[in-house]
């Protein structure tokens, strides 16, 4: 549990960041978003302001659509089950690849490019979206998850202006059990005039 509830944060808070700074046009809608919830809940962040930040969790889901942090989600079969020209039988393990389903073409346009706005009106099919697993065995921390992220992003974003050097976006790293940015995965930042730290 410890281990789900950090690594998979930490790697996806990575991948947040790197969009946002990339997307220097969508992060001044986040920043516009998180202006509004100031004025209606005050300086404090809050869980109400959190659960009202849209536009940044729009951020964080559409980059774990692009880069979730598991890259393989197994099933061991229970009964047998046929699934489409496949007779499966039971004991066998039934694997996915949530960064190759969610990035097909017939369900998402354009789905190597990362744009939070196409989950403002989400009526995709049911289990194309994967990043937390699905079903009864999808992942019991997903609402944590995003929130987590999301509160250090708000926090991040309220104090510091966030650029990529050159526009150098780092590739995948897909050696570890956990997938992050190969090394270096470089981010500049300068500290607001007017930030709170």
């Amino acid at each position: 549990m410890l281990f789900a509830g950090q690594h998979t944060s930490g790697i996806s808070s990575t991948w947040t960041g790197l969009f946002l700074a990339q997307h220097p046009e969508y992060t001044k809608e986040v920043l516009a978003e998180q202006q509004e919830l100031g004025q209606e809940f005050g300086d404090e962040v809050t869980f109400d302001w959190l659960k009202k930040a849209v536009k940044l969790e729009n951020a964080v889901r559409e980059s774990l659509r692009l880069f979730p942090p598991l890259i393989v989600l197994m099933r061991k079969v229970k009964k047998p089950l046929k699934y489409k020209n496949y007779d499966i039988p039971e004991g066998d393990i039934v694997a996915v690849a949530p960064g190759y389903g969610m990035r097909i073409g017939d369900v998402y346009e354009n789905p190597d490019s990362w744009n939070p706005h196409r989950l403002e009106n989400d009526n995709k099919p049911a289990y194309s979206y994967i990043a937390f697993g699905g079903g009864r065995h999808g992942c019991p921390g997903e609402n944590f998850g995003i929130l987590q992220i999301k509160m250090i992003w708000t926090v991040l974003l309220k104090n510091f202006e966030f650029e990529l050097p050159d526009g150098k976006f780092p590739v995948p790293d897909y050696t570890n059990l956990v997938t992050g940015p190969k090394q270096p995965a470089l981010i500049r930042y300068r500290k607001k005039l007017d930030a709170e730290l």
